[in-house]
């Protein structure tokens, strides 16, 4: 049981480092490449999506089209979001092996108070 415990812990700190991965990676590499070449579309009538809408709704400014053409040849932005759903799947994969020590570290301790209450009856 103290074995399971510590690899309980020890996966933890893994899911603490994908996230802190994951968090910089978006900090310094996505959400600036992002924001520097897309957040002109962030405006009144370019984007529908009902978030959007609703934040842009007093907005006076004239939408802007997207440039699709600009879009079709950008190259990075499609490996960044590639690079983020990586990410993803690992930190998936870490927080899967998580719960699963947390589960079974549950069920052992249900099993051990089953156990002693069946002894002392």
């Amino acid at each position: 049981m103290q074995n399971d415990i510590s690899s309980y812990y020890n996966s933890l700190n893994r899911v603490k480092e994908r996230e802190e991965i994951s968090n910089t990676f978006i900090k310094k590499e996505l959400e600036p490449y992002y924001f520097d070449n897309y957040s002109i579309y962030h405006r009144k009538g370019s984007n529908f999506h009902p978030l959007m809408s609703d934040y842009y709704k007093n907005d006076r400014r004239r939408p802007i089209p997207l440039n699709i053409e600009k879009i079709k040849n950008d190259h990075k932005m499609p490996t960044l979001i590639f690079g983020r759903y990586f990410q993803l799947q690992n930190q998936q994969e870490f927080y899967e092996d998580a719960i699963e020590k947390a589960q079974n570290i549950k069920k052992a301790i249900e099993e051990n108070l089953n156990f002693n209450n069946d002894q002392t009856l």
